[in-house]
């Protein structure tokens, strides 16, 4: 530093300019304020479980011996779920695959009429193999809130 000059900081420049759109935060300053709990990773995985979009895919369950019972339990769970919640539901999507009896059509038909009780807007239904006597519940054509439906493996 040369003799005569002041030890002065740096001068940040004042911004006149806010964005209307947003709102700035200190983070910093409001840390110290937030109560001291620990974190449980299930308080999260119930936030998201209740999404209004809601896929339930039989190709997630990965024992080939116990898809057909574990994907029912989960389905039925979740969906149980949402109605004690009162949740509604923007978007349902449901995969799942054939098997030898009439136990798929039956999960089918009541997870779709339970998805049309919680007022779905879209429903995207498929089964692999295809099914030649699958019949879709009555509240289908008949539901008020239904806008958008797509059905892949359902043979007319």
């Amino acid at each position: 530093m040369e003799k005569g000059q002041k030890n002065q900081s740096p001068r940040r420049r004042k911004s006149h300019y806010r964005s209307p759109s947003f709102n700035t935060y200190n983070l910093s300053s409001t840390k110290s304020k937030l109560p001291k709990q620990p974190f449980y990773p299930n308080h999260g995985a119930t936030a998201w479980s209740t999404s209004p979009n809601l896929d339930l895919d039989q190709r997630n369950f990965p024992n080939p011996g116990q898809i057909a019972a574990a994907f029912s339990e989960f389905a039925n769970k979740t969906m149980q779920r949402y109605l004690e919640s009162n949740l509604k539901i923007e978007k349902f999507s449901l995969w799942m695959k054939s098997t030898e009896g009439d136990r798929d059509p039956l999960l089918a038909n009541e997870l779709i009429s339970k998805a049309l009780r919680m007022g779905v807007h879209d429903l995207n239904f498929e089964i692999h193999p295809p099914i030649d006597t699958f019949v879709l519940p009555d509240e289908v054509l008949g539901a008020e809130t239904l806008i958008g439906l797509s059905l892949i493996g359902v043979q007319n």
